[in-house]
């Protein structure tokens, strides 16, 4: 994963998460990682790695959306749409 890729994975954990109403520290405890990880992840310092499918599984419900919805979101290179587009949508 390239440090732009990073990036953008960051950018859509934490506006999905904020979507979701969720505190770093909760989305932390909710997929058994340290909230500095989450912190990381956002800051695009960690990959987002074997989380997406975890942080996917704990946002999804929250914005009503699917899994494969938000996991696509969080993995560069997969989806077209940005994580504010959904969560628009989800939102009506």
């Amino acid at each position: 994963m390239t440090q732009e890729e990073k990036i953008r994975a960051g950018q859509a954990v934490r506006v999905l998460r904020q979507a979701a109403g969720l505190r770093q520290s909760e989305l932390a405890a909710s997929c058994h990682v340290s909230r500095q990880r989450i912190h990381d992840v956002e800051a695009g310092r960690k990959s987002i790695g074997h989380l997406a499918d975890v942080i996917a599984a704990v946002i999804a419900p929250r914005i009503r959306a699917t899994e494969a919805e938000v996991r696509q979101l969080l993995l560069p290179g997969v989806a077209n749409g940005s994580p504010r587009t959904l969560v628009s949508e989800s939102s009506a």
